[in-house]
């Protein structure tokens, strides 16, 4: 890739993954009120709900943007953006010789780690040009009809025969528009998007940590610890669960603006409207992280009017009512057409599970409880030992920040066990594990920020020590970039991928060779029991080569016809049972199966069985481990 090539790149990064969120603080006049370094922090966690929020209204308002006109818009919000540094800078440079030199030197380290998490999340994926792992290849059609349509989705077709769309968008509209501006192939597009949020988790952590704790060496280590130090969220790259990535990423921002919604010393309109755009921008991007968001702002608010309570301050609890009705009333507004919508697919399917009471044959291990999981999806148990230790020490120093994450923390697993009393939960330990980094991180940054303040304390009674608290700063900064560079870049899991070159080259001979009827039967497994997914490339071959399989993309399980899931799912259990070829056969003519595909990655699906069985299965293709049958008659 040329100059051209990275240049375009970059810039479709930073008018997709920062100018919408900074524009808008503008435009809201918030920039009054945040420092720089917290507008820049802000930027990239909102922009990723602010882009869905564009394609929503626009979809409703009957416009179906073309390239050029995501251009435009972005450019109009990359313009403002210029517009405000420009002023800034006239500004800084005013105010050079005023500033503290303690203050400056946070920024740049800031800086260092973004960059060097920016550069590690890339390199990790400098080989893969088709995301990991199942969630992917849905996110990859969605990213390929929002591209292709220009607005929110009405069905899935030609990739499944469902007509109906109620799922989140927000990461495919990011990837869509990425893809639209830097020239980039969706699958690739969704990949380098899902690194891009991930770096976003950075200033995220930092923001939150110094709103809550008021610490920026505290806010600094968070930063560090997120991007370059823990497993997590760098990991997401190898499930491609890039919806809740996203939703995690911008949770922070949102837990800032919600309290800046409440704060009385803050203008009440600007803020509860960002503050209302932001949480109906998070209901697009997840579903399950808006419920996390949600239990936040119940829980903050109530911690609020309980200090207000105990101080007899009528106007504050007043005021803090009216907030957070303002806050909630427009939130409702801006998201009504969308509820609405989601309320009559995904929606009601959610709310016929919950009624239907907890029955444990139906969810199977899906809810099950594993302590390993904290570790293996939450916090190493390094990082995890600190976090408890900075949540200790945070409890006995009174920090009600700390009292906050960790009753926020365990009522959201409270609420992923309700499965014990018999009651449907909205979400599973699994899920709350790969959130734990989150409140994680604060509470290591806090530890660390208390522990430099008091080293820092007893280096400056020594002045020839006191010189060298900004050099070892810097120093110390450095190797932990350098070192967790070269940690999380090896976190990728290739093996994870179902589509691999071997593959690609197979589904150019099936566009050219198969019929345009022809249904392939893949390798396929239930991740719950009542989802299924594929296991190997077979699963893309409705998007890379036109043809249809036995399984559609997951999403079918939340926006497909009860009647249509029903089928879907005792087909493939129909094709899985059987332990003969002879008996897998019969199945397949029940079902008008015509071919079989066994992709390059190993899966339940052998080979050998087809080839014994040659009056059945006649073998079409046959390269590099990949196996094309015909179902004979």
């Amino acid at each position: 890739m040329g100059f051209i090539g990275v240049a375009r790149i970059v810039l479709a990064g930073i008018a997709v993954f920062f100018c919408p969120g900074y524009a808008l603080l503008v435009v809201l006049k918030r920039q009054k009120d945040l420092a720089l370094i917290e507008m820049l922090c802000v930027a990239g966690g909102l922009s990723i709900v602010v882009v869905p929020l564009m394609l929503y209204a626009t979809t409703y308002l009957g416009i179906e943007l073309v390239p050029w006109q995501v251009m435009v818009a972005l450019s109009i919000a990359g313009a403002i953006c210029l517009w405000d540094g420009q002023r800034r800078f006239s500004y800084w440079r005013s105010q050079r010789g005023q500033r503290p030199r303690e203050t400056d030197l946070v920024y740049p380290l800031l800086g260092m780690v973004c960059t060097m998490t920016l550069f590690a999340r890339i390199w990790m994926v400098r080989d893969i040009d088709y995301p990991l792992w199942t969630d992917s290849y849905h996110h990859t059609v969605i990213t390929q009809l929002i591209s292709d349509v220009g607005k929110i989705p009405s069905s899935y077709r030609p990739y499944a025969p469902v007509d109906q769309f109620t799922y989140h968008f927000g990461f495919h509209t990011l990837s869509a528009w990425f893809h639209q501006l830097s020239g980039v192939a969706v699958p690739r597009s969704v990949v380098l998007t899902g690194q891009l949020v991930n770096t976003l988790a950075v200033p995220g952590s930092y923001l939150l940590t110094q709103r809550l704790f008021g610490n920026r060496p505290a806010s600094l280590i968070s930063s560090m610890v997120v991007g370059l130090v823990s497993h997590m969220p760098a990991f997401f790259v190898n499930w491609g669960r890039y919806t809740q990535l996203s939703g995690q990423v911008a949770l922070p921002v949102l837990m800032v603006l919600t309290m800046d919604s409440l704060d009385q010393a803050t203008d009440r309109t600007r803020t509860i409207l960002l503050g209302g755009i932001g949480a109906t921008g998070l209901f697009l991007v997840h579903i399950r992280v808006f419920l996390f968001y949600l239990l936040f702002c119940g829980l903050l608010f109530l911690f609020r009017l309980f200090s207000a309570l105990r101080q007899h301050d009528s106007n504050q609890v007043q005021q803090l009512l009216i907030r957070g009705l303002a806050l909630g009333g427009v939130t409702l507004v801006i998201a009504a057409p969308w509820l609405r919508r989601f309320l009559g697919g995904f929606g009601s399917t959610v709310a016929q599970e919950l009624t239907g009471g907890y029955r444990s044959g139906q969810y199977g291990t899906y809810f099950r409880w594993r302590a390993q999981d904290i570790l293996d999806y939450g916090l190493r148990t390094p990082l995890l030992i600190l976090a408890i230790v900075g949540c200790l020490l945070g409890t006995v120093n009174g920090e009600v920040s700390t009292w906050l994450l960790v009753t926020w923390l365990l009522t959201l697993f409270g609420m992923a066990n309700l499965h014990r009393v018999c009651i449907v939960p909205l979400f599973t330990n699994l899920i709350i594990s790969k959130i734990l980094y989150l409140p994680g991180v604060s509470l290591i940054g806090y530890l660390g920020g208390e522990l430099i303040k008091l080293m820092t304390n007893q280096i400056r009674q020594r002045r020839f020590f006191a010189r060298s608290l900004r050099p070892i700063a810097v120093a110390g900064t450095a190797l932990i970039c350098v070192g967790g560079v070269g940690y999380t870049a090896n976190l990728i899991r290739p093996q994870n991928g179902f589509v691999r070159q071997a593959d690609l080259d197979a589904m150019k001979w099936i566009e050219q060779s198969m019929p345009e009827d022809a249904l392939f039967h893949i390798s396929a497994c239930f991740w719950t029991p009542g989802v299924a997914h594929g296991l190997d490339a077979g699963y893309w071959i409705p998007f890379l080569a036109g043809r249809k399989t036995t399984i559609p993309p997951e999403i079918y399980a939340s926006d497909a016809s009860a009647t249509y899931v029903e089928f879907i799912n005792q087909r493939v259990r129909d094709l899985l049972e059987p332990n003969t070829a002879e008996q897998l056969w019969q199945m397949m003519i029940q079902y008008d199966v015509t071919h079989v595909y066994i992709g390059s990655r190993p899966s339940n699906l052998r080979a050998d069985l087809f080839l014994a069985d040659h009056a059945r299965f006649r073998p079409v293709y046959s390269e590099d481990d990949i196996w094309v049958f015909q179902v004979n008659g």
